[in-house]
C-alpha cells in the first residue's frame, strides 16, 4: 500500500491503491444529484456511504483500521429520533438523548486488528499564536490590563 496522507497526531495514516481525493470527488458529485433528484431522500444513504468509504482509507499503525457498518436508516434515525424527542419533552431530554445518539453512532463503528497504544505520542510543531495574531489584526484587547 502507498502512503499518501499522515496525520500529525500519531501514526495514522490514510491508504488506497490510488489518489483518495478524485474516488471521493467523484461519490461526492453522484451523491448530490443523487439526493437532488430523490428530493433528499438518498441523503442518509450517502453520508453512510462516505462515512465507510472515509473509514476504509484509514490505517492507525501497521494493520489496524476502521469498520462503519452504519446504513442510511442508522442515519435517518440518528438525525430524527433526536429532533421529535427534544421537541416533544420541550428540550428536558435533550442530554439524554445527545448520549443516546452517540453511543448509537459508535455502536456500529469498530477497529479491526491491534493497536500498540505505547507507539502513539503527540508529534512537537512549532506554530506560532494565532489568537494574538488575529487580535492584533482586528484590534481586540481582552481586557486584563496586560
Amino acid at each position: 500500500m502507498q502512503k499518501f496522507q499522515s496525520l500529525s497526531l500519531c501514526n495514522i495514516t490514510r491508504t488506497q491503491a490510488s489518489p483518495i481525493g478524485h474516488k471521493l470527488e467523484a461519490l461526492s458529485l453522484k451523491n448530490f444529484f443523487l439526493s437532488y433528484l430523490t428530493a433528499g431522500i438518498n441523503f442518509p444513504r450517502a453520508i453512510a456511504k462516505r462515512l465507510r468509504f472515509e473509514a476504509d482509507a484509514i490505517v492507525i499503525g501497521d494493520s489496524a483500521r476502521f469498520q462503519v457498518q452504519h446504513t442510511g436508516i442508522d442515519i435517518f434515525v440518528n438525525t430524527v429520533v433526536p429532533l421529535l424527542v427534544s421537541t416533544l419533552s420541550f428540550g428536558l431530554l435533550y442530554p439524554w438523548i445527545g448520549i443516546w445518539g452517540y453511543r448509537r453512532f459508535l455502536s456500529k463503528l469498530k477497529i479491526e486488528g491491534t493497536i500498540d497504544l505505547a507507539a502513539i505520542r503527540p508529534i512537537k510543531q512549532d506554530v506560532g499564536a494565532t489568537g494574538e495574531s488575529l487580535s492584533e489584526i482586528f484590534s481586540l484587547d481582552a481586557g486584563f490590563g496586560v
